[in-house]
């Protein structure tokens, strides 16, 4: 009779249990989630009018739909609300995320003390783990660029074909999510060309093949967009004029805006000795922009484990990881500075691949750096210390400490049960304007709203305005205030950020 083996967890692949927490994560953050972001209303709107209209209507609604239509496509096939299908998708990428970021360590070490370091890393990376309550389609494109990144990392150590199509797989379908894709698929490949495990006809044969067949993808790619009747030169267009004037402006600033820009920073007197360094002041200023924004986008607890590494001689690290992660941490460094020096203001989620890049480190250092303890026989602080810099992730990532939105859900049951269906509504927030029902362009709304705005509003039409400043000098505005009558406030004053007010006669 055989006898079976006693099973054991230990045996279980890590990454299983890190998708599961992962599920169980996303679950969580749906049922306590707060009010959907601002970008999530572009996305929904735009699957309605995929569902609607179609994909050309879509598409011109918004250049990069793809992940709108995913949204509708789940919204079909489980029958369930557009945000909802958003969240679920979300959660699937992150799921991909999960999954690609160990699989990657993975391809370096079987040690199971990295590999669950690198499972806390991933899970409990506070700048990462902060947009599950958000429906965006970054998300997708970090989850399918590292995992082009896992088989460029396997390409790069077995040369295979199959891992050489992967990796350009998964970052053309991350390029319908976001066009810096492509800078990582063509760039990406010439690292290979630094990798002195092989002889450098071994390297140019390598890098050949897979730059070859990224261009051969991105061909095939184009071809089949022409053939089906989308025109990616359009895109491209569409794309370049958003962020046209910026670059003009910034390349050939106005010489009145420039005076102006001088006066303000320098003083009108000093502005006449100092106009000529207004450039490297500006450039000084973006650069401190792009280090600030880098900060929490790395996050304190894994920069200060990335710095005690190096600190430690804890980096030595198989120049198959080091060399492809550098490189990703200096394209999307070179892309950011690019676009924060064009548009003059970025967001920590522009440096998330870099961020992520650089978690890749941290279960390394870590498990060094526990070794080094055990041998010293400071295992007992170490230990302590690792866990309490876990404590502070998960509390930072999951913990909100912020205002409590519930007064918009609030505002939006008063608009239901207190004015006629049929009543016009304006307002500049999206969440009212959508969860309204009254608002067909809801993702549109503007958040400061003029005076001819509301002196042309229809008399017995409602206003339900999120009181920033702007919005207060408005309604301090004499030429507007007698056309106001105030209906009701969200949350209780003093705390009020929703007023409501109705549209009299004038």
């Amino acid at each position: 009779m055989k006898i079976v083996d006693k099973f054991d967890w230990r045996d279980v692949d890590i990454r299983y249990f890190a998708v599961a927490a992962s599920l169980l994560i996303s679950v969580y953050r749906l049922l306590v989630s707060d009010a959907p972001n601002d970008d999530a209303f572009t996305y929904v709107r735009t699957a309605e009018i995929y569902l609607s209209n179609g994909l050309t209507a879509a598409l011109e609604h918004y250049s990069w739909a793809t992940y709108s239509i995913v949204i509708a496509t789940l919204h079909q096939l489980l029958n369930i609300e557009l945000l909802l299908a958003g969240r679920l998708l979300n959660a699937a990428f992150y799921v991909l995320l999960v999954f690609g970021f160990i699989s990657i360590v993975r391809e370096f070490t079987d040690e199971r003390r990295v590999l669950i370091f690198a499972a806390l890393t991933v899970l409990l990376y506070p700048q990462l783990n902060e947009y599950r309550d958000l429906v965006l389609r970054d998300i997708g494109f970090w989850s399918l660029a590292l995992l082009a990144l896992w088989q460029f990392v396997k390409y790069s150590s077995n040369g295979r074909l199959q891992q050489a199509a992967l990796f350009c797989l998964a970052l053309l379908a991350a390029a319908t999510l976001r066009a810096e894709a492509v800078l990582y698929l063509l760039l990406l490949p010439f690292s290979l060309l630094l990798d002195t495990r092989y002889p450098f006809t071994s390297r140019r044969r390598r890098f050949g093949k897979i730059f070859g067949l990224a261009v051969l993808a991105l061909a095939v790619a184009f071809s089949a967009t022409l053939i089906a009747g989308y025109n990616l030169f359009t895109l491209l267009q569409q794309f370049a004029s958003v962020y046209l004037p910026f670059f003009s402006a910034a390349v050939n600033p106005d010489p009145a805006t420039a005076s102006a820009m001088s006066q303000v920073l320098f003083n009108e007197h000093a502005a006449n000795y100092s106009e000529e360094y207004l450039t490297l002041f500006v450039l000084a200023g973006l650069t401190a922009i792009l280090i600030a924004n880098s900060l929490p986008a790395i996050g304190a607890a894994f920069i200060i484990v990335l710095v005690y590494g190096w600190y430690r001689k804890l980096l030595q690290l198989p120049r198959m990881l080091t060399l492809p992660l550098l490189s990703v941490v200096l394209i999307n460094s070179a892309m950011v500075l690019t676009f924060v020096l064009i548009t003059r203001y970025m967001s920590s989620r522009y440096m998330v691949m870099l961020g992520l890049a650089l978690a890749l480190l941290v279960p390394f250092i870590l498990h060094r750096a526990l070794d080094r303890a055990e041998r010293s026989g400071n295992k007992t602080v170490a230990v302590r210390m690792i866990a309490l810099m876990w404590l502070y992730c998960g509390v930072d990532a999951y913990i909100s400490f912020g205002e409590n939105k519930s007064y918009l859900q609030d505002a939006v049951a008063w608009l239901q049960l207190n004015t006629p269906s049929s009543a016009e509504l304006l307002t500049n927030n999206h969440n009212i304007a959508y969860f309204s029902g009254r608002v067909e362009d809801y993702d549109r709304v503007e958040t400061v709203l003029s005076n001819e705005q509301v002196r042309q509003a229809a008399p017995g039409s409602y206003l339900a305005l999120e009181l920033n400043f702007e919005i207060e000098q408005l309604l301090a505005d004499q030429s507007v205030s007698p056309l106001l009558e105030l209906e009701s406030v969200f949350p209780s004053p003093p705390e009020q950020r929703i007023a409501i007010y109705r549209r009299i006669e004038n």
